[in-house]
C-alpha cells in the first residue's frame, strides 16, 4: 500500500513553487522564460495556459470548499499518490520529493 504523496519539481527552482501563487504579469513573465529555455513540459504550454489553469484551480477549490474541504492556500499544490516516474521529464533537472500522508491534515487535501 502507498503511503506517501510525491512532489515534482526542477531542482534548480526547488520544491513547492507555483506559477499561480505569482501576480498574473509575473506568472507570464516566467512562463515566457521557460518556454524561450524550449526545455521541458512547461515550455510547450499555449498562451492561454495560466488563464485556463486559474479558471480551473478556482472552480476545484469552491468545489472543495463546498464537500466541507479548509484549503490552506489560494492556489494548490500538486502532488502524486505514489511515485509517477514520467514526471521526472517535466523539467530540465527533475527531482522527487515524498511525504508521508499522515504530514497531512486530511481537511486542506483533495483528489482530483
Amino acid at each position: 500500500m502507498i503511503h506517501f504523496l510525491c512532489h515534482y519539481f526542477d531542482e534548480s527552482i526547488g520544491p513547492f513553487r507555483n506559477l499561480s501563487d505569482l501576480e498574473q504579469e509575473e506568472a507570464e513573465r516566467v512562463l515566457n522564460e521557460i518556454r524561450v529555455k524550449g526545455k521541458g513540459f512547461a515550455s510547450k504550454r499555449s498562451s492561454d495556459y495560466l488563464s485556463i489553469r486559474r479558471k480551473l484551480e478556482l472552480k476545484a477549490r469552491e468545489l472543495f470548499i463546498l464537500k466541507g474541504g479548509k484549503p490552506s492556500r489560494m492556489y494548490p499544490h500538486y502532488m502524486t499518490v505514489g511515485k509517477c516516474p514520467w514526471l521526472l521529464e517535466w523539467f530540465e533537472h527533475g527531482k522527487e520529493l515524498h511525504i508521508p500522508f499522515s504530514d497531512f491534515d486530511p481537511d486542506t487535501i483533495s483528489f482530483t
